[in-house]
């Protein structure tokens, strides 16, 4: 009798035991199925709307007109009508679409769409708001609100050659900012050479070839028209006689290289007759007194 009792108990236990994992399967989770990516919308394709490297920070609306056999290159041909061109496929970029939702932060560097045209900018993230994104562009430091569909997040490889962008454009708005010292009542008599202000930032030298009251007529020495130019944004050409060196990191006009306009620059090192100057882009070169002028 009792090891009928037994069985039978033991018989009950499996029973509920079984009851029990048949429950338990019923009620835990089931898994979601793994969700394939779309390999087609992520493998670039002939005739794919794209942004891509025009020059070296240039960015343009594009379409694929022919892939490499090794992917590593694509033939662009522009929305704006330009020639055809071979771009490296690391610097061509899918169209966003207009439901594009970009995950960016504060300080990532962007492609922003320019409205109304093809080109898009260097930008880097100020704030995001919600569906809205404010971009500060990397030349010229203006602020602008886009949507998802006008900015492109860029690999950190692509960004770091618009940061270069960047500090370029920060050297230029603080020499900007300067201005050189015409000699005191200094006057401009026709024949002298001279260099003299074309239009903003931008001086060039030329012949002084009439004078007329605070008016300066100068013949620009690469060719092109003459410009009467106001009488206090003339000053000598600059020789050994003229112009002092600058100090240490003092903004400058260096004498170009080659052309005849006059480059903004940086004095890294003053010595007794000569001065090294950088540029925007950090270009060293070494250049002797009469070839700076000092700005203040």
């Amino acid at each position: 009798m009792l090891n009928k009792i037994c069985l039978v108990t033991i018989f009950a236990f499996v029973i509920l035991g079984c009851s029990l994992t048949e429950k338990l399967k019923e009620d835990a989770p089931v898994a979601e199925k793994p969700v394939a990516e779309d390999a087609a919308a992520a493998t670039p394709k002939k005739g794919d709307k794209v942004v891509a490297l025009w020059s070296a920070k240039s960015y343009y609306d594009g379409v694929i007109e022919e892939i490499g056999s090794d992917n590593s290159k694509m033939t662009i041909k522009w929305d704006d009508g330009s020639s055809l061109t071979e771009v490296e496929s690391s610097n061509v970029f899918p169209r966003p679409k207009d439901d594009a939702k970009p995950k960016v932060e504060v300080g990532d560097i962007v492609l922003a769409k320019e409205q109304d045209s093809t080109r898009w900018d260097g930008a880097k993230i100020s704030a995001v708001n919600g569906s809205d994104f404010v971009v500060k562009l990397l030349a010229g430091g203006s602020e602008k609100t886009l949507k998802g569909n006008e900015i492109i997040k860029l690999p950190a490889s692509n960004a770091e050659v618009l940061k270069d962008s960047e500090a370029s454009n920060e050297f230029l708005e603080k020499a900007h900012a300067k201005n050189p010292t015409p000699p005191e009542n200094y006057k401009p008599r026709k024949g002298d050479m001279v260099l003299a202000l074309w239009s903003t930032n931008s001086w060039w030298s030329g012949k002084v070839e009439a004078v007329k009251d605070d008016k300066i007529t100068v013949a620009w020495e690469d060719g092109s028209s003459p410009s009467d130019i106001d009488i206090n944004k003339v000053m000598p050409l600059p020789n050994a006689s003229n112009t002092k060196l600058p100090e240490k990191e003092q903004y400058v006009l260096a004498k170009p290289e080659s052309g005849t306009k006059w480059e903004y620059a940086q004095a890294v090192s003053v010595e007794d007759n000569a001065v090294t100057v950088k540029d925007a882009n950090n270009k060293e070169r070494k250049l002797k007194a009469g070839e700076v002028v000092p700005l203040n």
